[in-house]
Parts: C-alpha cells; structure tokens; sequence
C-alpha cells in the first residue's frame, strides 16, 4: 500500500513510512506497525521525524542483525542509514520535526499551531520523501 494511504487512515509518520517499506520488502510481521506507534512526531520531543526513524527500522527490518556479533550487518545497515540521511538532510534540510514542522509537539501551542497551519500536509512530503529515498537506497544494495 501507498506511504500516503496509510497515513489517511490515521497512521502516524514513522508508522506509515514503516508499513509502506514494509510492503515494498515484503515483510510482515504482527509487530508492524505497532513497534513505530512511538516515534511519531519524533517521539513526540521534536527529535529524529519520525518519517526518518521509520525509513531506519526497515533498513533493520531488511539487514539488522540478529546476533550481537554480527558486525558486518550492523555495518550495513549503518551504511544504509548514514546514505538516507545525508540524502534526506539535504533535500529537507534536517532530520529533527521541531526545524522540519516548526512547532514543538510537547506543548499545547504546538500541537494547536500544527493543526491550524496545516503543518500535517508539510509532514506529509516528508513521508513521501522518506520512503523514496529508501526504496533508492535498498536497491542500490
């Protein structure tokens, strides 16, 4: 399913962009989008977009390691995530929501100013451009 589907019915930005990747690597598991739920809104602290943070659990979905010695997968993933970010930062110009939203979503102002402005529409490019940047990586694998 679409990036922009799953955030019409209510999904948050890093729950969307995981289940969209998700699909695209065609890998389910019942955790998704449950394990994301949290990171929206970049945790809610105005931290990592939670469009970045969910691009990052499917380079894990897809690569991440399952034993703490496996360096060379957890390597790989690190590759991948240091080639999104740096394709994201520049297309956006950071990866934190409170420079890419322009409101702090810890506070009630925020949240209200992010309704009124329609900030949720900027959020959305984000998403998109999220999954993009990661199909592009993934298949440069």
């Amino acid at each position: 399913m679409d990036v922009l589907t799953y955030s019409e019915k209510g999904f948050n930005c890093a729950e969307s962009v995981l289940l969209a990747l998700s699909d695209h690597l065609d890998i389910s598991c019942e955790c998704i989008p449950r394990i994301a739920t949290g990171f929206g809104g970049g945790m809610m602290t105005g931290n990592v977009c939670g469009a970045v943070s969910g691009s990052i659990m499917a380079f894990g979905l897809k690569y991440g390691r399952l034993y703490g010695k496996d360096k060379e997968r957890a390597e790989k993933v690190d590759r991948l995530i240091d080639q999104f970010v740096s394709q994201f930062e520049k297309i956006h110009g950071s990866i934190l929501c409170k420079e890419l939203t322009g409101v702090d979503l810890r506070t009630a102002q925020g949240r209200e100013e992010y309704v009124k402005k329609n900030i949720r529409k900027k959020c959305l490019d984000y998403v998109v451009t999220a999954v993009q940047i990661s199909e592009s990586v993934l298949h440069s694998e």
